[in-house]
Parts: structure tokens; C-alpha cells; sequence
């Protein structure tokens, strides 16, 4: 086959378009806002074929553009999407042919092929259909007659925007997840590695594009067109984002390997993990297509058929010191104030009264809970509380009978000291004795005790990951945690499961998979929190986010807080406490039960609404939940520091229905606090009456706000009459 051969793919909101050129890997000639459905074949594969770039002085004599796997062979000038090579030195540069596609619904199936290298390239293309987000995965079969050593295999590359400024990805560091930061386009690549063996608060494992110029770090993320796309694994990740000399741009996205690492028997294949994507009209309608496809991807679990329960996590009201009796008083206050679950944190197992001992040691500590956890659980329930047990299966601490009677099950190469981090080191969970040892301690605890969740930690990176033969393992180990997730659900099907390491060190499409909650970050201080939670959705449904009130101070910032920020902020995301509610005064106490009450009964719609990310004044963050049909919103703008100008400029809305009339009220005016004096003649005042507002005056007006004081979170309902 010459010329061009072209297929498109159809989101309701994106539209792709893949062209192989003289029977070659196919690229993506077009990617972005729907394409109308009768623009017929010949036209499209003509302007695919023009697009091509016509060799002048110094150039190669034939041109390329990005395909799906940019091969060394062609004369494409970036980054490879694969390294490969046989123990000789050959086969290290592939020159793949198509020799088959297949077309299935909405997705595509590129069959490739380099004989003479001897192994089989595989593409894999859909559109998911609940959120119309593009996944794809990539897949190399090795065909030959010795090993084929694979040290990067991308997932399907896409191309950058040929108009956009700016490369926007995230960083971070422990109780400060989620901060992003912005790069220009400039001819090069833009790398991000992930080489601690989880996702990790510093690589935030997806990005976003901008489509065209502009200062992005302030502008408004309702209106700009917008690339997005993210990566579903949870372990070592690596992202290119690269412009070649000749103005060409890729985005890379796989699994970050060791050398050595990734070696291929003959007949044994290796897919990369799946990228998604997402073109829409702004920054934040990409959030509401990733929202979508977070929720499409979530295990089946409970909540089908119950809400997200309130939590009473333990922590940071007791830590180690644990005490039945106490312990079931601490449950009583927070029954009492509308809590529905009780988390029991670290501290329950053999040894472990401190983060020095005990870990490895999954058996209930006789010396604390000499009758066991049958009597707080029993306790529990009968206060109608769901229980919940913190577990960290994956490490274990020197000072535990685990690591005295099986030190090879440790994870490190042999003869080669491992850095501890927490007083803890990592298992070798590959291995099966070890993953069939921790499986069977988990499910002896779920199938004798009445459990009903349990909070998954994981806190510290993997950062010498190799096992008892010497070889690197950051994938086999990312696998097994995956399969010992799958294997517990399989058994414990009505458990639920939140991801947690030290907070935000392992959020990701791929846990998300296996899991039903996340805890965002270690920090509890809600105005970290405020900042983290808006950025965190950027990528992450808002309803699977934990979020508890904590104690002011501070425990890790050290920051005085109102109860009221505290509680509101919490409210957001799934919501819950990490205090002790027994050192509540009664005002406070009756604050927050008011509060817990209004999230129960607005969670329904709250966990199942698009989330639209608004723009608000400098210091603020503002959040706008509609409902499908678009009868009904709630607005949250939270003011974390004070603004610039004392006359902030609307919020303008987005989503509405434009011909619908809303009645809009400010719901908790008594738990803000407003710098204004006009009790009468006030945006405040007003929408604390309630108004009528049309949604086009809404989106295209906007919503005018109080001037508040910082720590300040303000919440609107809207209904359409």
C-alpha cells in the first residue's frame, strides 16, 4: 500500500484522525474538536498527505510525522518510542510495517511487524464511552529466536499542540501534593521520571496542554481549548514532552524501567500502560471528561448501593495509643455528630506501639486488645458505625517476626544495603511466598473480624528495587500489588479500599482501578487542603478524594484555622474527621454535626455531578457541581488569602442551562465571615435572601460575591424553578 490509508476515531468531544504513509506506523495527523461526520474519505486523506513537509537544504529526503511509535528508522528527528535490542547488539532499530488493522465499535487495532528485527508491534485505540476519552496501549510480542531486552516501550504517542505556549505538569512534595508548574514549548524535550517506584507527591503522572498562548498560570481555565492526558500506572513512570528541531511535537507516556530490567523470552509479550486523553474546549471541562472516566473505571463496589459514609479516622486524635474503652468514647462522639464509619489507624498489630516495630506482623496485639478487636468492633457497629483498619502490607519494619524469620523476603538486591524510610523497608511481593503470605494474613483478618474498609498505606518509595536474584523489579512489583488488590477484592468483594502513602504518593488511574477512595495529602490544614483538592481535580473525580477536619493547629503546619473552613473544606470531597470531636466546644460541635448533616444529604448529588473548575480571584478557588439534566448547582468559593482588590469581579458560571431561571441562596452565611458593612445593600445580602437569576446572566455576567475574609468558604445552591 502507498499514499495514505486514514482512520478517524469519534468522541462526542474530540476527534481523531490516523494516517499510515506508505504502509508505515500509523500517526495521528489530527487530533482536537469534532470533525463534522460527512467530510468524506478522499478529502481527508488528501490533507493528510499534504500536511507532509517537503524536504529543503539540509533535510533528509523524505519527511515524517509523529506516529503512534516514532522509530529510529524514519527520518523522524525526536525521541524514539521504543528501545529494544538483542543480547547481540541487534534489532535496535526497528522498521515496522502495518499488516493489519482491525476496527471494533469505537477503537482501532494496529497490527505492525519488522521481520528481519523478528518481533510484532501492537496499537491498541478506543473511545471510552462514558467519557469520551481516548485509551490506548501499546504491545510488543517478541518473535525471534533469543531475547529481546525493552528498556522503553511508550504507550501510543500523540502529538503536541502545533499553536500552544506551554507544557503545564505537577510537583510536589509530602503534605504540599499538587502544585503545578509551566513550561514553554522550546525545541527539546521537557522530561519527567518517576524513580521511586510509585506515582509519588513529587510526579503527578499526566499534564495539560494549553492550545494556544497565553499566560495559563493565571487565566481563566473555563475558556482556552485544552489537551489532557494521564497515565494509569502506579509504579515508575517516565513523560516526554519534546519539540525537534523541525517543530514537530510528541507527548511520550510508559513504564520507567531499570536497565535490565524489561527483557523478553521469545513468545513472551509486554503491553505498556494505558495513556488517556482528552481534547475539549477548556482546561476545565478536560477535568469533567477525566471525572467521568474515573468513575467508569472504578472498581464495583458497596457504594453502588450506599453512599460515601462519614469517617472517624483515629490518627491524629490518638496515634498510638490505643485504648478499647477510650476508643469506643472517641466512636460515641462521632456517632453523635452524624459520623458513620470509625477508621481504627496504625498501632493495633503485634509490636507496634510506635513506627520503629511491628510491621509485617498483621496479627491483633494481645498486650493492647487482650480479647482482641471483637469488642471495639462490636462496639462500633452497635452505634450503627461501618469499621474500618489501617494495614501497609507492602513494608515491614526490621524489629518485626516477619523480617526475623524471612529477611530474603525484603526487597534489594543481595549484599546491598537499603535505606530505611519510616524505620521500614519494602517486600518483595513478586516473589509468590511472599504475596501468598500477605494475602492470607488480610484475608484471616477480613474473614474473622466484621471490616468493612480498609486504608491501604504505602510510605516510603521503593528506591533499591530488586530482588533476592539480583535483577531490578519495579514493574513486577507494581504488578503484584496489583494482583494481590485484585485477588483480596476477588475474596472480599464488599470491602472497600483506600489508597494511601503518606497522603498523595500513590494516586493514579492505575489504583484507581483497584481501589475506591484516595487520601490526597497528609495534611489536614484545609488551607493546603483548599488548593490541593482544586488542582487534584483537575485529573480526579472530587467524590473519591478523602477529606477529613482536622484539629487547629495544625499537626502538620502548625496553621490556626476557623472550625467552619475546616468543615467546609472537608465537605467538598468525600468527607470526614481526623480530630478528636470529644475537645469540641458545644458551638463547635453543633457546627460541625450541621455541616456532616448537609453533606449527607446532599452526597447523591454532589458524587455524581459534572464539577466544573471556575476561575475565581487570586487566593480564592471556586467549584461549581451541576446536575445532568442542568436543573440544579451547588457553588463552593473558598478564599485562602486575601484578594488584591476589595471589588473582586464576578464569578462567571459554566454549564448552566442559558433559558433556565435559577433561584440561588447562599446557604452557610453564618459560617462566614465578610469584611462587608451593608447589611442590606450587598451581594451577600442578596443572595442570602435568594434571588432569581437566569443561567445565560449567570454565565455570562456572573455571580457577584461578598468580599470575604480568608479562611472563608462560601457555599450557593441554585434550582431551576
Amino acid at each position: 500500500m502507498t499514499g495514505a490509508a486514514l482512520w478517524r476515531l469519534d468522541g462526542p468531544h474530540q476527534t481523531f484522525l490516523f494516517a499510515s504513509i506508505d504502509n508505515r506506523v500509523p500517526e495521528c495527523v489530527y487530533w482536537g474538536a469534532p470533525l463534522p461526520a460527512r467530510q468524506d474519505y478522499d478529502s481527508l486523506s488528501a490533507w493528510a498527505l499534504a500536511g507532509r513537509r517537503a524536504p529543503i537544504g539540509g533535510m533528509l529526503d523524505q519527511s515524517t510525522g509523529v506516529a503512534l511509535l516514532p522509530e529510529r528508522s524514519s527520518a523522524f528527528l525526536g525521541a524514539p518510542g521504543i528501545e529494544a535490542m538483542r543480547p547481540d547488539g541487534a534489532a535496535w532499530a526497528t522498521r515496522f510495517e502495518l499488516v493489519d488493522v482491525e476496527a471494533i465499535g469505537q477503537g482501532l487495532y494496529f497490527v505492525c511487524r519488522d521481520a528481519a528485527a523478528g518481533f510484532a508491534l501492537s496499537i491498541g485505540l478506543g473511545i471510552e464511552p462514558r467519557s469520551g476519552c481516548l485509551s490506548g496501549v501499546s504491545q510488543i510480542v517478541n518473535e525471534g529466536a533469543n531475547d529481546l531486552h525493552l528498556p522503553w516501550l511508550s504507550a501510543p504517542v500523540l502529538p503536541g499542540p502545533a499553536h500552544g505556549a506551554e507544557i503545564i505538569d505537577y510537583t510536589g512534595r509530602w503534605c504540599r501534593e499538587f502544585q503545578p508548574q509551566h513550561t514553554p514549548w522550546r525545541a527539546g524535550a521537557h522530561l519527567r521520571e518517576i524513580r521511586t517506584g510509585r506515582t509519588d507527591h513529587q510526579h503527578y503522572p499526566g499534564l495539560h496542554l494549553p492550545a494556544q498562548g497565553g499566560d495559563s498560570e493565571r487565566a481563566d481555565p473555563e475558556r482556552g481549548g485544552c489537551y489532557a492526558l494521564q497515565l494509569g500506572w502506579s509504579g515508575g513512570a517516565r513523560m516526554v514532552a519534546e519539540q525537534t528541531p523541525d517543530g514537530l511535537r510528541q507527548i511520550q507516556m510508559g513504564a520507567a524501567t531499570i536497565p535490565g530490567e524489561r527483557v523478553l523470552k521469545p513468545g513472551e509479550a509486554h503491553a505498556s500502560p494505558p495513556i488517556f486523553a482528552a481534547y475539549r474546549e477548556s482546561l476545565s471541562e478536560t477535568a469533567s471528561s477525566f471525572h467521568a472516566l474515573g468513575r467508569s473505571l472504578a472498581p464495583a463496589t458497596p457504594m453502588q448501593d450506599r453512599p460515601r459514609l462519614v469517617h472517624l479516622n483515629c490518627w491524629e486524635a490518638v496515634y498510638f495509643n490505643h485504648d478499647t474503652e477510650d476508643l469506643l468514647d472517641l466512636a460515641r462522639a462521632g456517632a453523635a455528630l452524624g459520623c458513620e464509619r470509625f477508621v481504627l489507624d496504625d498501632g493495633w498489630f503485634l509490636g507496634r506501639r510506635d513506627d520503629t516495630a511491628g510491621l509485617g506482623d498483621w496479627r491483633v496485639d494481645p498486650d493492647v486488645y487482650p480479647e482482641g478487636l471483637t469488642p471495639l468492633i462490636d462496639g462500633v457497629r452497635a452505634l450503627g458505625l461501618d469499621f474500618g483498619l489501617w494495614v501497609e502490607p507492602e513494608m515491614v519494619n526490621l524489629d518485626s517476626d516477619l523480617a526475623r524469620a524471612h529477611p530474603d523476603w525484603i526487597l534489594r538486591p543481595p549484599d546491598l544495603p537499603q535505606i530505611e524510610g519510616r524505620h521500614q523497608l519494602v517486600l518483595d511481593l513478586a516473589r509468590p511466598e511472599v504475596s501468598d503470605h500477605l494475602f492470607g494474613a488480610l484475608d484471616a483478618l477480613l474473614s474473622d473480624h466484621k471490616i468493612g474498609y480498609l486504608k491501604w498505606d504505602h510510605n516510603r518509595p521503593l528506591t533499591m528495587p530488586g530482588g533476592a536474584d539480583g535483577r531490578p523489579s519495579v514493574i513486577a512489583q507494581t504488578e503484584a500489588v496489583y494482583a494481590l488488590l485484585d485477588r483480596l477484592r476477588a475474596a472480599h468483594p464488599s470491602v472497600e479500599i483506600e489508597s494511601c502513602a503518606s497522603g498523595g504518593g500513590r494516586i493514579d488511574l492505575g489504583i484507581l482501578t483497584r481501589t475506591h477512595r484516595v487520601w490526597l495529602s497528609d495534611s489536614n490544614d484545609p488551607v493546603e487542603r483548599l488548593r490541593m483538592q482544586h488542582i487534584a481535580a483537575r485529573f480526579l473525580a472530587p467524590e473519591i478524594a478523602g477529606a477529613h477536619i482536622g484539629p487547629s493547629p495544625a499537626h502538620t503546619s502548625g496553621r490556626e484555622t476557623p472550625i467552619a473552613f475546616r468543615a467546609w473544606v472537608a465537605a467538598q470531597r468525600w468527607m470526614g474527621l481526623e480530630l478528636d470531636p470529644r475537645i469540641l466546644s458545644d458551638d463547635e460541635a453543633d457546627l460541625v454535626k450541621r455541616v456532616i448533616g448537609w453533606y449527607r444529604a446532599n452526597r447523591a448529588f454532589l458524587h455524581g455531578a459534572e464539577c466544573r473548575l471556575l476561575n475565581a480571584p487570586k487566593g480564592g478557588f471556586a467549584e461549581l457541581f451541576i446536575a445532568e439534566d442542568r436543573s440544579r448547582f451547588i457553588l463552593f468559593y473558598g478564599v485562602a488569602e486575601a484578594a488584591d482588590a476589595t471589588a473582586a469581579p464576578p464569578l462567571l458560571l459554566a454549564g448552566l442551562d442559558a433559558d433556565s431561571v435559577y433561584e440561588c441562596r447562599w446557604v452557610n452565611a453564618q459560617d462566614c465571615r465578610s469584611a462587608s458593612r451593608d447589611a442590606v445593600h450587598s451581594a451577600g445580602a442578596a443572595l442570602e435572601k435568594g434571588m432569581s437569576v437566569s443561567g445565560a446572566l449567570l454565565m455570562q455576567g456572573g455571580l457577584s460575591i461578598p468580599h470575604l475574609f480568608p479562611q472563608s468558604m462560601m457555599v450557593v445552591e441554585g434550582r431551576a424553578s
